[in-house]
């Protein structure tokens, strides 16, 4: 085996698709909200992870704006405010690790861990904040 070779030059930057790509092959959630909140870009694991309370977050309807139902792990409710997304987007503060139950509709507890960070934004484009988040529900 030779030596290793540095090619961090050696292929220009993902195109904007090709980072999308990227997003959905990954074996994480995630999520990109916007300045106010509202759900900008979800990856494939994310919809799918999400997909009853993704229809929920749109433009006219951000994070701190939608009824989640989400709980602690001690099960007393968790406002809209105190979602780490909304901590993060109001604060700048990322939240790490955060653990978050969000009832369904039959009652069942889907349980995520949710890291935030606030990205800077350019002239183009405001700061936004990318979540990840895995499912950590217990098997039934």
């Amino acid at each position: 085996m030779g030596p290793a070779t540095d090619t961090t030059d050696a292929r220009p930057p993902l195109e904007h698709h090709e980072a999308l790509a990227v997003l959905d092959a990954l074996g994480v959630a995630v999520s990109v909200h916007g300045v106010a909140g509202e759900l900008v870009y979800a990856n494939r694991l994310s919809r799918k992870l999400l997909a009853d309370l993704a229809e929920l977050m749109t433009e006219e309807r951000p994070v701190g704006a939608v009824q989640w139902g989400a709980i602690r792990e001690d099960g007393t409710p968790l406002e809209a405010h105190e979602l780490p997304v909304e901590v993060t987007r109001t604060t700048g503060i990322p939240v790490r690790d955060a653990l978050v139950g969000f009832a369904g509709i039959l009652g069942d507890v889907r349980w995520l861990r949710i890291t935030t960070r606030r990205m800077p934004g350019t002239h183009d484009v405001p700061c936004t904040v990318v979540a990840t988040f895995t499912d950590v529900t217990p098997a039934a």
